[in-house]
């Protein structure tokens, strides 16, 4: 608990960038305040590499990620988002997508705040990452600060329009390294870094 309360104190008094990635923000670091409705924190920010070591070096999570992928994954992404609840606008994460990563990819969501389907679970409709549409039940992440979902997000999924109390959630992504989505957001400049944090 300690460990959670001081990584949300890091990076709610962080400098960040304006939207869910930083290369879709204006590239500008800035206060985190309600101007916005996400913001995306530096994925080598140094006083949060403990943290991330510390999930990743983990060998039963390495062992989960290699059955469901069927080969020994990269991490090939971290994205540290602060979602405001006080903001008047709504990024259009908030609305029912999937991404296009790679052919096969997996992702490791960690709630550092607490969320329900009332405030800020993402959603996720079961099944739908085989289908062309949407469709399965849909399903809300819902979980205590700590709490940790590997979802394949092919699935049509969204963040939760309704927020209660700002939330804070990192997004690890494992796979190829190199593919479409690591060359689009340009995750490729932190490859060093995501070798050094796991391997």
């Amino acid at each position: 608990k300690e460990e959670i309360e001081k990584f949300v104190n890091l990076c709610s008094s962080s400098l960040a960038f304006n939207s869910t990635l930083p290369l879709t923000s204006d590239l500008k670091k800035r206060k985190i305040d309600e101007s916005f409705n996400y913001y995306s924190l530096d994925p080598e920010q140094k006083n949060l590499k403990e943290f991330y070591f510390k999930i990743l070096n983990n060998q039963k999570l390495k062992e989960i990620i290699k059955l469901y992928l069927g080969f020994s994954g990269n991490l090939f992404a971290i994205n540290t988002m602060v979602t405001k609840m006080d903001s008047k606008f709504r990024h259009p994460v908030t609305d029912m997508h999937r991404d296009f990563d790679d052919f096969h990819w997996i992702t490791m969501f960690i709630y550092w705040t607490e969320v329900s389907k009332e405030n800020g679970a993402t959603s996720i409709m079961s099944g739908s990452h085989r289908s062309k549409d949407i469709s399965g039940e849909k399903k809300y992440l819902e979980g205590k600060a700590g709490s940790v979902f590997l979802t394949d997000n092919l699935a049509f999924h969204s963040g939760n329009k309704n927020l209660k109390t700002d939330r804070i959630i990192t997004a690890m992504r494992f796979g190829k390294a190199l593919n479409p989505a690591s060359y689009i957001n340009k995750d490729y400049l932190f490859f060093q870094y995501f070798n050094e944090l796991y391997n």
